[in-house]
């Protein structure tokens, strides 16, 4: 069974298009997924019998073979449909005229040239092969042509469009249709809507061209959005129309231009939208609309100043994302180097996890860090697989052969796999992401094993190893990470990635000091580009702070931090932090104290990465250091850390300056500080006699205690009460003063204490 389709929401293009494919694949069924617009509902119902579409709800799923896509290449367009580009049985036919986007299809017959309407490409191959068209044939698709060319007269209008129209209008197109449905009257609540978005429209110049944004409201969905946009454009006679319509839940953005100086289609890819370069559209979801039309200001100056000719490296292509079996030019195999590098139990494990997925079907890769890092010869034993299949099925298989615990996440597709010793693996369905607007959480579907590499941050992190029997050992690097590897990059997989997710830019920061490596220039340029959008401000303070932690938790974060300074990203954190000499003289000092710390105490915990941030606030006022906390909301401990270095840090520093001081004295003003805020009072005092004492007092004083016990107070006759506080307190000073050293020593005292008591 062959099924042409198209995207959700159909315009007239789309429809012109699938029955366009339908006169070069005729035994094929027509299927128009979800809800069309509505002038092409009522298109249709006029038309039914002569259309004779195919209901979605009708499609013999296990009988499809071939699926013609048009006027998209974007899965998540196809409604359920969609699920057909996943199945390696099913052929992909792709017939399209947008611009490359992140996450397109590509078909066995992929055909993307860049006309005014996808009917126009369709069109060109009829009549090649001198395929004749009814009137009624030419009439809807010169009406899809028409609606997407605007009557010939956008700028995206090429020559094949007018040549097509020609002959559309000599095979017997009925104009007085055409006129019919494009030129409809606005209905009463198009009405109310249109002149709500003119009495709000706001006008703006960017590189001469005329830009008007209109916003409005409205309580439930009104359709043609982009015909009151359209119509917006020509009143106004404006280069750009972005229209910003808040309607039930959604935001929904309708962008228009006649200038080549704008591209709306990238404009509208910051929210997660697409389309061309002449009309595009996004649905935006969980931000309020001032906060948009701020945001799309920026975009727009920013897009006049990318418009200077500049030299840059190529951004990576889309690439093939469908569920077809992936191709290994070199066809590497790793398992002689996972023999030599990892532990014999971790080796095990992966064999075990590549035979039961073999035995149940399903291809498993082990993915991202743990690639990257046997390549490069450093240990990474954290173990992130993919299923291309039923991830939590398989985790739960896992745990029930090791007698291991299992977490579920149905929602994302996820599970972990708790070892015994406290060792976990982490197992995902293989799935692809979307996001519904800049830094959002991304939607999560599944799909390939490309698909899911392609959703991760960098080439070097978008590698994988198949684990199943037959394959077991073969590196599987699509994007060039190995490469990269050699090269010492770190390069970002596609131009929206820090639109997508900004905390990518701490993590490419991380990376390239981690590894000594260099972020490419593309990706710089990328990154400053976010920034100056201020893309930030969209995440959520905890998901920085998470960032921002794993910097400061590196083995050398003041490198980090210096890169940070350079791409302006220390003002996320508060707009005071600058990197000065101070700041870089007690970064150099913390790590200092640390290595003594773990050099004097292996042992003992403490969170490096706090001491980091105590110091990277120091130069911020007390009330500037206490809104940070609340900002973070981090931790309790944390946050008294973080006021304590304002608030009792100078008093502390002062006492200790003095020049006499007996260490019980030393010992009642940092007892019971934190172990990581005596680490920041230490660097801060460096060598001199008031670090000696901080430092004396980590290693000695704070862990000695009285020998004696209350059962010791009990046989000396003191009645038990608020006096053994008074004793032990007087036993310790005495002891911390070098006055009592062995437990006869301390009785000695607690009997002339008592006779005083």
């Amino acid at each position: 069974m062959e099924i042409i389709t198209t995207h959700i929401n159909a315009d007239f293009d789309a429809l012109a298009s699938a029955v366009a494919a339908k006169k070069l694949y005729p035994g094929a069924e027509i299927v128009i997924p979800g809800s069309a617009e509505k002038a092409v509902r009522e298109f249709i119902k006029k038309f039914e019998k002569k259309l004779g579409l195919l209901s979605e709800k009708k499609v013999d799923f296990e009988k499809v073979k071939r699926l013609i896509i048009v006027d998209t290449r974007q899965a998540g367009r196809l409604g359920r449909l969609g699920e057909f580009t996943r199945k390696r049985d099913v052929e992909l036919h792709v017939y399209d005229h947008h611009s490359p986007h992140p996450g397109d299809l590509k078909g066995k017959i992929d055909v993307r040239r860049i006309t005014g309407a996808t009917v126009t490409i369709l069109l060109e191959k009829i009549r090649k092969m001198k395929i004749v068209l009814s009137p009624f044939e030419a009439t809807l698709m010169l009406l899809g042509l028409y609606q997407d060319t605007g009557g010939l007269i956008y700028p995206s209008t090429t020559a094949q469009d007018k040549a097509e129209a020609r002959y559309l209008k000599s095979s017997g197109a009925d104009l007085k249709i055409i006129t019919g449905f494009l030129t409809r009257k606005l209905t009463r609540e198009q009405t109310v809507l249109y002149r709500s978005l003119k009495k709000n429209k706001e006008f703006f110049f960017f590189a001469g061209a005329k830009v008007v944004i209109v916003a409005a409201t409205a309580g439930r969905y009104i359709p043609d959005l982009a015909r009151l946009t359209q119509r917006l454009m020509d009143e106004e006679k404006a280069d750009v129309v972005l229209s910003l319509v808040g309607m039930q839940k959604h935001l929904h953005l309708v962008a228009r231009s006649k200038t080549k100086k704008l591209n709306v289609e990238r404009i509208v890819s910051f929210f997660g939208g697409g389309g061309h370069p002449t009309a595009a559209y996004a649905r935006i979801q969980g931000i309020d609309l001032p906060e948009v039309k701020k945001t799309l200001l920026k975009i727009l100056r920013q897009r006049i100043k990318e418009s200077k000719p500049e030299k840059r490296p190529q951004p990576i292509s889309a690439p093939n994302l469908s569920s077809t079996s992936i191709s290994h030019k070199k066809r590497r195999n790793l398992s002689k180097l996972m023999k030599d590098k990892l532990p014999g139990p971790i080796m095990h494990r992966l064999e075990e996890i590549g035979i039961m997925g073999t035995e149940g079907g399903v291809s498993i890769y082990v993915v991202g860090g743990f690639v990257r890092d046997l390549l490069l010869g450093f240990p990474n034993y954290d173990l992130d697989i993919v299923v291309e299949g039923n991830a939590i099925a398989f985790a739960s298989r896992l745990a029930e052969k090791w007698k291991a615990g299992v977490r579920k996440h149905k929602k994302f597709g996820t599970a972990v796999v708790y070892l015994p010793g406290g060792s976990k693996i982490d197992v995902a369905t293989a799935r692809t992401e979307y996001y519904h607007y800049p830094a959002a959480m991304p939607q999560v579907e599944g799909s390939s094993l490309k698909a899911d590499l392609y959703r991760r941050d960098f080439t070097i992190n978008a590698m994988a190893i198949c684990l199943n029997k037959d394959e077991f050992g073969l590196l599987i690097d699509i994007f060039g990470g190995e490469a990269d590897l050699k090269k010492k990059l770190v390069r970002c997989l596609h131009d929206l990635s820090f639109v997508e997710d900004p905390t990518r830019i701490f993590r490419a920061v991380r990376f390239e000091q981690r590894y000594a490596f260099k972020i490419d220039r593309h990706t710089q340029h990328l990154i400053r580009t976010a920034v100056n959008l201020d893309m930030f401000d969209w995440l959520a303070n905890q998901r920085v702070l998470a960032e921002l932690i794993l910097i400061l938790s590196e083995k050398e974060p003041l490198s980090a931090i210096k890169r940070m300074a350079e791409f302006n990203e220390l003002r996320f954190i508060h707009p005071r932090i600058k990197l000065t000499k101070n700041l870089v003289s007690l970064f150099k000092k913390v790590k200092g104290v640390i290595v003594w710390m773990r050099d004097i105490f292996p042992e003992e915990e403490f969170a490096a990465w706090l001491i980091y941030l105590l110091a990277l606030l120091d130069t911020l006022a007390k009330e500037e250091v206490r809104e940070v906390a609340q900002k973070f909301v981090i931790s309790k401990n944390n946050e008294r850390q973080v006021i304590l270095s304002k608030e009792s840090g100078p008093r502390i520093l002062s006492t200790l300056r003095k020049r006499r001081l007996k260490n019980s004295e030393i010992f009642c003003q940092l007892m019971g500080l934190p172990l990581e805020f005596l680490l920041l009072l230490s660097a801060k005092a460096g060598s001199n006699r008031v670090g000696k004492r901080i430092r004396f007092f980590i290693a000695n004083l704070r862990r000695i205690r009285p020998l004696i016990r209350g059962t010791d107070l009990a046989k000396l006759g003191l009645k038990e009460g608020p006096v053994y506080k008074e004793v032990f307190r007087a036993v310790l000073w005495a002891k911390l003063d070098g006055r009592l050293k062995t437990k006869k020593e301390e009785l000695s005292f607690v009997k002339k204490q008592k006779r005083l008591i």
